[in-house]
């Protein structure tokens, strides 16, 4: 399945068959793994997410933006709410995609960023790109589906996908070569700054392979 190929961290749930073989009395018993993707695997993002309101939000794979998943608000009803919440640490730029379906003026999709609202959407939306900066520390996100007290139009939602914070700041780039074999430099880099990557081969071995560590992001290759 799709999403057990594509991330590790999703959940398995094993559902129980029970099929009964008419007029014999005599039943047999089967089980099928299914993947059952969380918010975070919906967001692409490596972050905990939490959800409430009158019904929480869902991961789905019918509206996206990438093709695969994205977080959608909970069905909710007139005068009720949905949101989605999670935290992030800056400083870095945060960004994500969100799209809305519903009545124009009256239902809305508000973004807020430590308690400001950053933007919102109502009606009609193809997916938008959210781009925002941010500073030093932990930031609260939230998205927030509102419905007024009458009407429906379009499909009665919003959903949100890719989200993404790339961080800036000073990074220490660390070199594994193996034997006789070199990578350089070794040093302190800036976010955003390109640095030409030296790599010596071990001598008398065509084919070889070296790498190296950049933190806090991970290995590049």
């Amino acid at each position: 399945m799709e999403y057990m190929k594509r991330l590790p961290g999703r959940l398995l749930l094993i559902i129980g068959m029970v099929l009964l073989a008419v007029g014999s009395g005599v039943s047999s018993a089967s089980a099928v793994a299914v993947a059952v993707p969380t918010l975070a695997d919906a967001l692409e993002a490596s972050l905990a997410v939490t959800s409430g309101g009158t019904l929480p939000w869902f991961p789905q794979m019918v509206t996206t933006h990438d093709g695969i998943d994205a977080a959608q608000a909970g069905g909710i009803t007139h005068g009720e709410s949905s949101f989605m919440e999670s935290t992030v640490t800056g400083p870095g730029t945060l960004s994500f995609w969100w799209k809305s379906s519903c009545e124009n003026g009256y239902y809305f999709l508000r973004f807020s960023l430590d308690g400001v609202e950053q933007g919102a959407l109502t009606g009609e939306t193809e997916w938008r790109n959210m781009i925002l900066p941010l500073g030093a520390g932990a930031h609260t996100l939230r998205w927030k589906y509102v419905k007024d007290g009458s009407g429906s139009a379009g499909s009665d939602t919003g959903w949100v996908d890719g989200l993404a914070v790339v961080s800036t700041g000073t990074f220490t780039i660390t070199t594994m070569a193996g034997v006789e074999g070199k990578i350089t430099p070794t040093a302190m880099v800036d976010y955003g700054v390109t640095v030409p990557v030296t790599v010596t081969p071990v001598p008398g071995i065509t084919s070889q392979r070296s790498c190296w560590t950049v933190s806090p992001t991970g290995r590049v290759q």
